[in-house]
């Protein structure tokens, strides 16, 4: 096992808060950030509120989980919903992707391979190393718990599109700078990436991902991209 040094640290020269991404580009940043929560958001409004003003969803609240639940229910441990969020959040929550080569992230066997001049795209992979269904996860329920005080789905009824937007700017000015090492990838190679060897899903915890303990366990050793 090897031990690398945690996400948020290898990668603050770039991706910190007085990172040279986050400072060339944090006008992008914030604004394709802010309007991926807010599209996230008024999903959520309106399933809880469109039954008010309109009858796209019926009034009783049982007919309208029944419909909703066909689309953002969990099954199998995933869902319609979870898998837009994903997208939305985990996949486009960054205006581009935080690529290996612009995270400076590469492990070392990738960079061995690349320096021998086998520079064929198929024999390496740009890993999310958090994952980007655990990215939008944690987004959104941040948002929820520290920004909007939900608590439960329901009072997404209690919430308007003010409230929202200043909740999300904040969250935007507070948060934001501090966790673009979220959507850091890095460059390894098509071996290292098996999943029997490379663990990944949503039943790791964020904070060991962060302290880049599946690539420990895989024996993987991140350094500069070369």
């Amino acid at each position: 096992m090897v031990n690398n040094p945690h996400l948020d640290s290898i990668t603050s020269d770039i991706l910190g808060p007085t990172g040279s991404y986050w400072e060339k580009n944090k006008d992008y940043i914030v604004y394709n950030f802010a309007l991926r929560l807010y599209q996230y958001s008024a999903g959520k409004m309106f399933d809880y509120s469109v039954h008010e003003n309109t009858k796209i969803l019926p009034s009783n609240f049982h007919q309208r989980k029944e419909i909703t639940d066909k689309i953002r229910a969990v099954r199998r441990s995933s869902s319609q919903a979870k898998q837009f969020q994903r997208l939305l959040i985990g996949n486009y929550g960054m205006f581009e992707t935080l690529t290996p080569s612009k995270c400076k992230l590469s492990s070392k066997e990738a960079n061995k391979l690349k320096l021998t001049g086998n520079s064929k795209q198929s024999n390496f992979v740009a890993d999310h190393i958090i994952g980007v269904t655990s990215i939008g996860e944690l987004a959104t329920e941040e948002l929820k718990a520290n920004y909007l005080n939900i608590k439960t789905d329901t009072d997404w009824s209690k919430v308007n599109y003010v409230q929202i937007q200043k909740a999300i700017e904040k969250m935007c000015n507070k948060w934001l700078p501090n966790h673009l090492w979220l959507w850091a990838m890095c460059r390894v190679t098509k071996e290292e990436h098996k999943s029997d060897r490379l663990k990944r899903g949503t039943d790791i915890e964020i904070s060991d991902k962060k302290k880049l303990k599946h690539y420990n366990n895989a024996n993987i050793i991140i350094e500069k991209y070369q």
